[in-house]
């Protein structure tokens, strides 16, 4: 057997095909949240982590519930590709049961949309 490769020419990198791929990676976990996190070191700081962020540019993550209302923004900065949400509200209560939809905005990677599912322990309200 022989093997060639003079027929295959180098290829530039697509950065828009590049860019679509690393948003699609963008993801959250645990999801759905039962309650609790296998990292979460006690009950009172509950968290999902945003994964696979871009670690070049900032990122906005905003958290909406179904009804549309802006729950949590939470701003990203460059460096790391995770992001937590403290599962608490801008007034910092914690958030109750159900659906929240994350719109991440990466700049140049564009924006992702996540559904995430959200089961808070019972009797777990304002502290």
């Amino acid at each position: 057997y022989s093997f060639s490769t003079a027929d295959f020419a180098p290829r530039e990198l697509d950065l828009t095909i590049a860019r679509q791929n690393a948003a699609a990676l963008v993801n959250v976990f645990p999801n759905p949240y039962y309650g609790r996190n296998t990292e979460e070191t006690d009950m009172h700081n509950r968290f999902v982590t945003f994964t696979h962020l871009p670690d070049d540019v900032a990122s906005t993550i905003r958290i909406y519930s179904l009804r549309g209302d802006l729950v949590k923004t939470i701003e990203h900065g460059p460096g790391n590709q995770f992001e937590r949400w403290d599962l608490r509200n801008a007034a910092t209560y914690p958030v109750a049961s159900g659906i929240y939809i994350a719109l991440i905005d990466m700049g140049k990677y564009g924006v992702k949309i996540l559904k995430l599912a959200v089961f808070m322990p019972e009797g777990l309200g304002p502290i």
